[in-house]
């Protein structure tokens, strides 16, 4: 008796020992949030999900996290998703992930970016990567088999980091001790937000051949493995490409990848074949490797319409509807703030549903062009006339008020639950939205733009019809 009581002390001790260690290299652990490029924290993100509200899930390289924004796939589909991937993350490491996510979450759906597959991946799938990629998942068999693919090191330091950042010991804050117990939500779903630039503009060839060229052997066999899993859990499986400047090598790679996966019976969808469709242009909406905010509304757009076509996705209500819809307005205005070109800036508005007023004061002379005329009427002003004042409001694009004048009047419109006041006195026009006022005060064609659900301001601008059809801030 007195062996065995002492056998469940030893064994309590382990484990109090283990759980202290455990603990331990997660409070030493560099946060995810806290580094310059990838800015979310995506796996404890993941953790901070409630169980089985997930109908989509995202998975790759920074491809798949800068090109897929969940909240545009909300809007578009209802389906709630979130893009659980990681930087230059090898597809064997993918796998395990993928062993991670269905221990909480039952998707109807998983997207899977190939671009670890490519010889660019090669440059930055390093040791440290994996390790990085690796770190932050939960203790666990999964864990340490997938720390197993880190060759030539000391499995143990890499299960328990109090080693590797022994630098950080003499550095703890009350947060960090506290940050491991702590459940951390994602409010971008995994999404990183590429912020435009303005630069040059670059036409990449596109490709067209059946030529088709293996990619790595072992790394192959862990996509194989990808295929049984979905299979296994009665997932559909659909391989994308992300546009990135690739090669005509990495194009056949591409072939060969996606007739696998047609062979085995799933979807495939390469964005680098879609550049006319998408109106997508290097560099304005990504770079060498990576969508922007704008490349990733385009890619997330054209996604929606693809799962509506080519597969039957179940839609329940999302516990994240809210956080979707504010993910979705922040998007909206890094799109907005980011654009300098009036062209492109009314074609957001085509294609949003957004509510914008619009004013313009006839006491300069206007000079548009017919193109620039025509852009107008496409987003819904198609009575304004330069000689008299304008008015207009549009919802959804839908003109819900229109009026051409010169004399001070005040009118009231129901737009979807809200009741907008429209009135012009002594010169000054104010639009009155559920109580919250605004005025216009800049020359040329001024525009404001809300999103009604969370009567909140967009963005304001005003575009000159006298000089060139430029916007002003």
């Amino acid at each position: 008796m007195k062996k065995i009581i002492g056998l469940i002390k030893l064994i309590f001790l382990a484990a109090l020992m283990l759980i202290f260690v455990v603990y331990s290299s997660a409070v030493v652990r560099p946060r995810k949030d806290e580094l310059p490029n990838d800015t979310s924290n995506k796996v404890s993100g993941f953790y901070a999900l409630q169980e089985n509200s997930l109908d989509i899930l995202f998975m790759g390289t920074s491809h798949t996290y800068y090109g897929f924004n969940p909240s545009v796939i909300y809007e578009r589909t209802g389906l709630s998703s979130y893009v659980f991937a990681g930087e230059c993350q090898p597809i064997s490491v993918t796998y395990h992930y993928l062993v991670e996510a269905l221990k909480t979450q039952k998707p109807q759906l998983v997207v899977l970016d190939v671009f670890a597959l490519m010889p660019q991946a090669d440059v930055c799938q390093t040791e440290g990567i994996i390790k990085v990629n690796l770190e932050d998942l939960k203790f666990s068999r999964n864990k340490i088999e997938a720390l197993k693919l880190i060759k030539g090191e000391d499995l143990i330091q890499n299960i328990f980091d109090i080693s590797i950042y022994k630098e950080r010991w003499n550095l703890m804050t009350l947060e960090d001790l506290m940050y491991p117990l702590e459940t951390h939500f994602n409010e971008n779903f995994g999404y990183t937000e590429g912020y435009p630039v303005n630069q040059p503009l670059y036409v990449r060839e596109m490709y067209f051949s059946d030529e088709k060229k293996m990619p790595d052997r072992e790394e192959l066999s862990y996509l194989y493995k990808i295929f049984e899993l979905v299979e296994k859990n009665n997932i559909e499986l659909l391989l994308v490409k992300t546009p990135y400047y690739e090669s005509y090598e990495e194009y056949t790679i591409t072939n060969y990848v996606f007739q696998e996966a047609n062979e085995a019976g799933y979807q495939t969808l390469n964005f680098n074949q879609y550049y006319d469709e998408l109106g997508f242009v290097f560099d304005r909406d990504g770079d060498v490797w990576h969508c922007n905010v704008r490349g990733s509304w385009k890619i997330s757009n054209m996604l929606s319409e693809y799962l509506f076509e080519h597969y039957t996705i179940s839609i329940s209500e999302s516990p994240y509807a809210d956080a979707y819809h504010n993910q979705y307005i922040r998007t909206i205005q890094k799109m907005f703030w980011s654009e300098l070109e009036a062209e492109h800036y009314l074609s957001y508005l085509k294609d949003m549903n957004m509510t914008f007023l619009i004013n313009y004061e006839a006491k300069e002379q206007c000079n548009l062009t017919a193109e620039e005329w025509s852009l107008l009427k496409e987003i819904g002003v198609k009575k304004f006339n330069p000689k008299k004042n304008y008015l207009a409001v549009v919802c959804n694009g839908e003109v819900v008020y229109e009026i051409n004048h010169n004399e001070d009047f005040t009118d009231w419109i129901s737009v979807q639950d809200s009741t907008v006041t429209v009135s012009s006195y002594d010169g000054f026009v104010t639009f009155d939205i559920d109580g919250k006022t605004t005025e216009f005060n800049h020359y040329g064609l001024n525009l404001q733009v809300y999103d009604l659900k969370t009567n909140e301001l967009m963005d304001r601008i005003s575009l000159d019809t006298i000089w060139g059809f430029e916007i002003l801030r």
